[in-house]
């Protein structure tokens, strides 16, 4: 029966493996994106010695890149994965809504775990600015990005 067992929970585990390795290779990019934007967020003082220019507000206009950066880059491992199928609006939309979510919890989580900066009902109207920009112009982007992948760089005349 141990052997059973054994054999049982090996291959259950290489299963997992798989999905999680393919998960990676597929998604990689928005979780690297993932990954700097909480470090961003989420540290107490994640630029260093370095401070941000002197123009008022400078902060928000990085808030919408971060979080316009997060929705294309989810788009575009979705699109990545499947390039036969077409980014519709309700994908779009779903992807929009979950990163707004995230971006909320985060700018709140930013407030409540004692790293010195407070959360900024700013910042987080940047952030959906951020989102809301990304829905409408990444899904284009995305598409000319894999069109040139896939020819090479060049255009349908054969032009870079």
């Amino acid at each position: 029966m141990p052997r059973l067992w054994t054999a049982a929970t090996d291959h259950f585990l290489n299963m997992y493996n798989v999905y999680i390795v393919r998960f990676l290779k597929q998604f990689w990019p928005s979780l690297l994106t993932l990954g700097v934007i909480l470090y961003a967020t989420l540290t107490p003082d994640p630029l260093g010695d370095e401070t941000l220019p002197l123009i008022p507000h400078a902060d928000k206009f990085v808030h919408a890149v971060m979080m316009g950066g997060l929705t294309g880059a989810i788009l575009f491992d979705l699109r990545r994965r499947d390039r036969r199928e077409r980014l519709g609006a309700k994908i779009v939309i779903a992807v929009g809504a979950g990163v707004l979510i995230f971006a909320l919890a985060d700018e709140w989580l930013q407030g409540q775990i004692g790293i010195g900066r407070p959360s900024d009902p700013y910042d987080g109207l940047a952030n959906a600015a951020g989102v809301l920009v990304a829905m409408f112009t990444a899904p284009a982007a995305v598409r000319a990005v894999l069109q040139a992948k896939e020819t090479g760089g060049h255009n349908h005349r054969g032009r870079p």
